[in-house]
């Protein structure tokens, strides 16, 4: 083997492991950041959605003050649900399919149903 042959082999297999370790380490560091993210999100979902619940309540209220007749208001109720359900899921479906591709299998829902559980399972894990 030529001089100085041995230091250079030591050498590249240096950078080649640091390279690997530090991959290693930076998916980690990325992966533990996207689940605080996703958590933040689902959390940030969650409030807007209970929210809107409360407005949603707040405008039977109004239609029922207005003298509006309770078939009315239990029809545009109806419609409504519909249309927050929708929105929910959507909104779910959204996320998942915007996700960075490394990071998908941080997502464990598939509904809104689901991310909530998850969420709550986040929850508990900080307490």
């Amino acid at each position: 083997m030529p001089d100085g042959m041995n230091e250079f082999l030591w050498f590249a297999l240096g950078v080649f492991s640091y390279r690997i370790v530090s991959g290693i380490l930076q998916y980690g560091n990325l992966s533990i950041l996207f689940e605080e993210q996703l958590n933040h999100i689902l959390k940030l979902l969650h409030i807007l959605s209970e929210d809107l619940d409360k407005s949603l309540e707040m405008k039977y209220d109004v239609m029922r003050d207005a003298g509006i007749s309770e078939e009315k208001i239990k029809n545009v109720k109806e419609n409504d649900n519909q249309l927050f359900k929708i929105w929910r899921e959507m909104t779910i479906a959204r996320i998942i399919t915007h996700w960075p591709k490394l990071y998908k299998k941080l997502i464990q829902f598939s509904n809104w149903r689901e991310a909530i559980v998850q969420l709550q399972k986040a929850k508990k894990k900080l307490l």
